[in-house]
């Protein structure tokens, strides 16, 4: 059984389409057919371990079909361990781009921009030497606008509901 064959049996025991599995981690519809289709034997891990906490499987299962599927089951499969090589390639991505500016990148002083970082390229398909400060920049500061625009909306729809209820009230 591959991944793809794991990711379709759990889509389809919850009643799923393609786009609603996609939506899940924020990818393409294209992509989970890929996948599923047996196209991309490597998939990003932070879909699969998106995809992992959603169904509440274990990761490891998911990744490669060995141990429990349940991931009750499985204390490593709580631990949400990041994946070395992205490890590595954010360390050089920021070590290049300090050097580039002329300075010295410090994970110490960083964590946060390291931890953005990661995300970015975990989930970013191109080759690390095509991605630049640039591009990362832009993505963080789509990624912040989104994170803001979700507040708002939640605090507009928070105060609606509370003149709702004090219409309702008199």
């Amino acid at each position: 059984m591959t991944i793809g064959d794991r990711l379709r049996q759990l889509r389809e025991g919850a009643d799923m389409t393609q786009p609603q599995m996609a939506d899940i981690v924020g990818t393409s519809k294209q992509y989970v057919g890929r996948l599923e289709k047996g196209h991309n034997q490597t998939p990003n891990g932070i879909f699969l371990e998106g995809w992992a906490r959603y169904f509440g499987v274990n990761l490891r299962w998911l990744s490669t079909g060995e141990g429990p599927r349940d991931a009750a089951s499985s204390r490593q499969s709580q631990l949400a361990r990041p994946d070395p090589a992205i490890l590595i390639q954010t360390l050089d991505f920021l070590e290049q781009a300090f050097s580039s500016l002329g300075k010295d990148f410090s994970i110490r002083t960083e964590a946060d921009l390291f931890a953005d970082a990661y995300a970015w390229i975990a989930e970013d398909e191109r080759p690390v030497d095509q991605r630049n400060l640039v591009d990362f920049a832009h993505w963080r500061a789509k990624r912040d606008s989104d994170r803001s625009d979700d507040e708002q909306n939640g605090r507009l729809a928070g105060q609606a509901a509370a003149a709702d209820k004090r219409s309702a009230a008199s």
